[in-house]
């Protein structure tokens, strides 16, 4: 959850940039526009006797910083919207993974448990000491959750390596 509430602000940000650049673009066309009309001949900031410019327009200078509230507003309206789907997206992933964890024996959710607490890795002797199985019984069990495509197995010289799928990890780890 905590990437996607990153990719939502990163989204916020760049809809929130990107509505602020449009804003600044039009400002610097309709100054631009406005220069060449009132006074083709006298630069623009040129002040006159109290220090304000001759073209100063307090509907101009406001512009952009609120285009930049407006673009703030947009992104905030579009992630709070985004927000929505994608929690019900990760609470069905939730639901999915709970029947689908219900198919397993005992002894395999006592391995999954065990991997989940060991930061989704663990070493196959562990794994045999942590949950009390037999060797035997753990290689089994190992082998029906490698075929299920649950976990996956490293070879470290003689011994092995057991991770949990990422995507089952982090749903697990939601929980």
């Amino acid at each position: 959850m905590d990437i996607l509430k990153f990719k939502f602000w990163i989204m916020l940000f760049f809809v929130t940039i990107t509505i602020f650049m449009l804003g600044a673009i039009i400002y610097l066309l309709l100054e631009d526009s406005q220069k060449n009309q009132i006074y083709p001949n006298v630069q623009i900031n040129t002040p006159d006797f109290n220090g304000v410019p001759k073209n100063f327009s307090s509907a101009r200078f406001l512009f952009l910083p609120i285009t930049g509230f407006l673009g703030m507003l947009a992104g905030a309206i579009i992630f709070y919207f985004m927000a929505n789907r994608v929690n019900k997206n990760i609470n069905t992933q939730k639901k999915n993974t709970r029947i689908i964890l219900n198919f397993l024996s005992p002894s395999e959710k006592k391995v999954i448990e065990t991997l989940m607490s060991n930061n989704g890795q663990a070493f196959q002797y562990e794994l045999n000491r942590i949950t009390g199985l037999s060797r035997v019984k753990t290689h089994r069990i190992l082998e029906n959750l490698e075929a299920k495509g649950i976990i996956t197995k490293e070879k470290y010289g003689k011994i092995n390596k057991v991770i949990l799928n990422k995507e089952l990890f982090e749903v697990l780890k939601l929980e």
